[in-house]
């Protein structure tokens, strides 16, 4: 008989899963969902009714939160309104551009693992570009998927050529830019992401995402500085506090890093990077008797459903558990790329840096030099 806490947490997953089921083609939740929406006016497609279901998808689209299961559920809806516009018309190259930004925002939510996630947002971006060679959302979409399955060169190429064609965007930039931190090339990060910022004129999500730039680069208080004004600004951001979290870290400022991680975790239902977040910070701080339920937590729930095991490997590692960490940083290897396209700069795995085994894995990632 399951207990009681594992009957909770199977009843959720259960629950996730459907979500993410009810948004596969050829669902008959999906036709019951389009038709009491509203009619929208003629849009990119030219195609009334493409049109309106790619509206209805916009509109749906949840603009914050994460991992809670409403949020879920209003990305798995949209998600399905952007899959029958193409159905609708597949000749319409911006339904494609669409369809791809959601397959990779919405299916990390439920616990599909990448190998679901990423092929399916490649197909669309791919289509895109096809139908619309200049589309420089598409390319920069397909240089998201290439970077976080370890294709470094068509990466970097598809960012570039996304920035060529609208150079003046700035999200374009901020892409490129984490792609350069990610591969340890930070004075060009840094010039991108600056050169962002510049674009964007302000905008507190751009300093977020500059704040992680300057995170990955170690320059933490410019990351403290940046993200903290945006966490004031909207204190009910789970991944703002997360960002907010790791560049406390960096500084070891662990009460305010321990803080920013209570905030995010209620913020998205325990997700299992947050809470690992935070158990990282208690086993660094001297607070070791926390960690041990929180692990038993995340590990237990990798039994249900997929979850990224990349912080459970840091957490081991502030515990001194080399080798739990390393094993952790095998199967986060094996099940996904995930944040190991990060595993060149993190600072979390520097204590594992001389390790053979480390040294083998970061040569397997096969990252630039």
């Amino acid at each position: 008989m399951l207990s009681p806490v594992r009957a909770r947490r199977l009843s959720r997953t259960i629950m996730l899963l459907f979500f993410a089921l009810i948004s596969l083609p050829g669902s008959e939740v999906q036709a019951q969902a389009i038709t009491t929406q509203p009619k929208a006016a003629s849009g990119p497609c030219g195609n009334p009714a493409a049109d309106r279901l790619l509206q209805q998808g916009h509109s749906t689209w949840p603009t914050s939160g994460y991992g809670l299961p409403p949020v879920v559920a209003r990305a798995g809806e949209a998600l399905t309104y952007f899959r029958l516009a193409v159905a609708e018309d597949p000749k319409c190259a911006e339904a494609w551009v669409d369809l791809a930004r959601a397959e990779i925002g919405f299916p990390s939510w439920p616990g599909l693992p990448p190998s679901v996630r990423f092929p399916q947002a490649q197909a669309a971006a791919t289509r895109a570009i096809e139908l619309q060679e200049n589309s420089a959302e598409a390319h920069a979409l397909l240089g998201s998927v290439d970077f976080n399955t370890g294709k470094w060169a068509p990466a970097e190429e598809e960012y570039r050529r996304a920035i060529a064609l609208a150079p003046n965007s700035a999200a374009y930039h901020a892409d490129y830019a984490r792609f350069l931190a990610a591969m340890g090339h930070a004075r060009q990060a840094v010039s991108e992401i600056e050169q962002a910022r510049k674009l964007a004129n302000g905008s507190p999500p751009m300093d977020v995402a500059a704040g992680e730039i300057y995170y990955w680069t170690r320059q933490y208080d410019k990351a403290i500085t940046l993200i903290r004004a945006a966490a004031g600004a909207n204190p009910s951001d789970g991944i703002v506090n997360f960002l907010l979290g790791w560049a406390y870290v960096g500084e070891k400022k662990w009460p305010d890093a321990a803080e920013a991680f209570q905030k995010a975790v209620p913020l998205t239902d325990r997700d299992a990077g947050d809470v690992m977040s935070l158990a990282y910070v208690y086993a660094s701080d001297g607070q070791r008797n926390r960690v041990p339920p929180m692990l038993e937590e995340v590990e237990e729930k990798t039994s249900l459903m997929y979850v990224p095991v990349y912080r459970i490997a840091a957490t081991y590692v502030a515990l001194g558990d080399k080798e739990q960490a390393l094993q952790w940083l095998q199967r986060a290897y094996s099940d996904d790329y995930g944040w190991m396209v990060w595993l060149k700069v993190d600072p979390v795995m520097d204590p594992l840096r001389s390790d053979p085994r480390f040294q083998n894995l970061l040569a397997r990632m096969k990252f630039p030099q």
